[in-house]
């Protein structure tokens, strides 16, 4: 990485033009993919970018890369030190603490319960090229999401059920099996892990695929009932004209027709159908550039707006909060108790990570 970058400054310094000429913008963008410089704030950019500010981007990026590897680690030995222990109680024939593991590891939905009111989140995640720190940190904090939800349900006994399902979107610029990704509906954590593990930050455009999210929510809901949807992207949504244009560009008319995204998506249909469902979009922006959008999501289906962004830019504690606060406050209204209360319950154990 460091010799690529070291070329194009090269290049770049020699180039005749002084301007932030597109030979710049996209020699910058290959950076990109190798370092996740958000490849928006290039194109902003109204000055050539030193080799001084390309390396301070460089370093951030590692100083994060290096945490976020770190505290995968560190789970990753808990884990192991746990099925050790698990291994030495099967030698010593310890037949309680075997089963009380087994137990906690195979938790599944009773058939009785099949039918009854829970929540039913969709995580639905911007994964285009910018959003890189975002999913690293969901990787890392997926588990501790569902340790603190059942925590504070548990301080409070209450036993309702809620599930979890991720989605991340791109744009047109990717193939049709890679634009929007999802994992199955968990109650647990691992399989959400799983999920995560093989997904990969890439495509991208400028505004983003989050028509193919929202229908993905819809068509969820025709299948089984959700409660909600939490957005969180640092770009709007395609317009219904862009999206029409942009599947013309990037593969063509004729390859999306032969996709299960045969016909254009609107943005602004889905929001309808999701409102006439009763499923509010809660959307949480990274850059000031989505907010208008993300409040016209949010509005059109009885949902919440937030920013992300912090004095301390976004965080892995952030995102921890974000949704579990989100999933508490569902789980209230779904379950008919007192979702404020668990919110309230929650930021008194764990404190405050933002001030929305």
């Amino acid at each position: 990485m460091e010799n690529k970058i070291g070329n194009v400054i090269s290049k770049i310094n020699s180039s005749e033009n002084s301007s932030f000429n597109s030979y710049k913008i996209n020699n910058l963008i290959s950076i990109n993919e190798n370092s996740n410089v958000n490849e928006k704030e290039l194109y902003k950019s109204s000055i050539s970018l030193s080799y001084q500010t390309l390396n301070q981007l460089r370093k951030e990026f590692i100083i994060k890369q290096y945490k976020l590897n770190s505290e995968l680690v560190d789970q990753s030995k808990e884990k192991h030190n746990q099925s050790m222990e698990f291994l030495d109680f099967l030698i010593k024939n310890n037949k309680e603490r075997v089963m009380e593991i087994l137990n906690s590891l195979n938790t599944t939905i009773r058939a009785t319960d099949l039918f009854t009111l829970r929540s039913r989140t969709i995580i639905l995640m911007d994964a285009t090229g910018s959003m890189y720190y975002l999913i690293e940190s969901c990787k890392l904090v997926i588990e501790k999401m569902f340790d603190r939800i059942k925590t504070i349900l548990k301080d409070n006994e209450k036993n309702a059920e809620f599930e979890i399902q991720l989605a991340v979107y791109r744009n047109y610029n990717v193939t049709c099996d890679l634009i929007l990704e999802h994992s199955p509906w968990e109650s647990e954590p691992d399989n959400l892990r799983m999920f995560l593990r093989n997904i990969e930050t890439k495509g991208g455009i400028s505004e983003e695929a989050i028509e193919i999210g929202l229908n993905h929510a819809n068509y969820e809901y025709d299948i089984f009932p959700i409660s909600q949807v939490i957005l969180i992207g640092d770009a709007p949504s395609n317009s219904k004209n862009q999206s029409i244009e942009r599947r013309k560009e990037y593969k063509g008319e004729k390859y999306w027709k032969e996709s299960k995204y045969k016909d254009v998506i609107d943005y602004k249909n889905e929001l309808k159908l999701l409102k006439s469902k009763n499923v509010p979009v809660n959307t949480f922006y990274l850059d000031a550039w989505a907010k208008k959008n993300f409040e016209e999501i949010a509005k059109g289906t009885d949902g919440e707006c937030f920013s992300l962004k912090t004095k301390n830019n976004f965080n892995d504690e952030i995102l921890t909060d974000t949704v579990c606060k989100n999933i508490l406050k569902n789980i209230g209204k779904v379950s008919n108790i007192d979702g404020e209360k668990l919110v309230n319950d929650y930021e008194s154990k764990y404190g405050r990570s933002y001030n929305n």
